[in-house]
């Protein structure tokens, strides 16, 4: 049995304050609680309806669960739909501990995706989930970034964010002093097909631009090369999480690293 004051706390966790209160986030489907499960130490406790419980294809999961001895609570699907951001709630969610996010620097000589301005949940989840994809793990968030664990980003993470520090309020001022090889990626770029191999032992991140403004002025001065995605058919332009993969698949391919 599931208390009304614990049912007010998880529908709280659609926004981004009572998140960072409680220090939980909730997942949504089989497929985002088997990531947060292979993460091992970030699932808290699994809400299940009886349906998903009862269901043959769930019993796996259930088995997962078992095993990592994971709380459960029981819910029926009226709850459940009043917790879950999704319209058709699957009848299984996971509460997740939040990780800490850093405010200072991430020390390390690995290469980084730094995200100007990026304001939608959707494109943050895609790229995110193309990030931990290449095995990029660092992301630095400027001001004003959309929340990457607001519930949308989450589902389009699809467990992404179990695997990837972030930093929070980042300045890519930093990674000047660093002294990282900064690219940027803006259509009055150069082809990204043409793009130098970086100097030697000096990594490199990886700048995306607000969807509509792009990558902000003061940030321009800051880069080392500019490079854009050569179109070949027709279309105005590319979504930024597409263009995400096709230049981090570039970037991390053997030989550009």
């Amino acid at each position: 049995m599931i208390s009304k004051s614990k049912i007010k706390h998880l529908r709280s966790l659609k926004h981004k304050k009572y998140r960072e209160l409680g220090k939980e986030f909730l997942v949504e489907g089989t497929r985002i609680v088997s990531s947060a499960l292979e993460a091992n130490t970030v699932l808290k406790t699994v809400l299940l309806t009886d349906i998903y419980k009862n269901s043959p294809s769930s019993q796996n999961i259930l088995a997962d669960i078992e095993k990592a001895g994971v709380a459960i609570i029981n819910v029926n699907g009226r709850t459940m739909k009043s917790i879950a951001t999704t319209e058709h709630p699957s009848g299984i969610a996971g509460i997740c501990s939040l990780p800490e996010t850093q405010n200072s620097f991430i020390h390390t000589r690995q290469p980084f995706i730094f995200l100007d301005a990026i304001s939608d949940p959707g494109n943050m989840g895609t790229i995110l989930r193309s990030t931990s994809w290449f095995g990029i793990q660092n992301i630095a968030l400027s001001p004003n970034c959309v929340d990457p664990f607001n519930p949308k980003s989450i589902r389009a993470g699809m467990g992404a964010h179990f695997h990837l520090n972030f930093q929070e309020n980042a300045s890519l001022n930093t990674f000047v002093q660093e002294n990282y090889w900064i690219i940027g990626s803006s259509p009055s770029g150069s082809s990204y097909l043409k793009l130098k191999t970086p100097p030697k032992k000096k990594e490199w991140v990886l700048v995306l631009g607000n969807e509509a403004s792009g990558i902000s002025k003061e940030n321009q001065t800051l880069l080392s090369d500019i490079i854009s995605i050569p179109k070949f058919g027709t279309g105005e332009s590319l979504n930024v999480a597409t263009s995400a993969g096709i230049l981090l698949s570039h970037l991390t391919r053997p030989g550009n690293n």
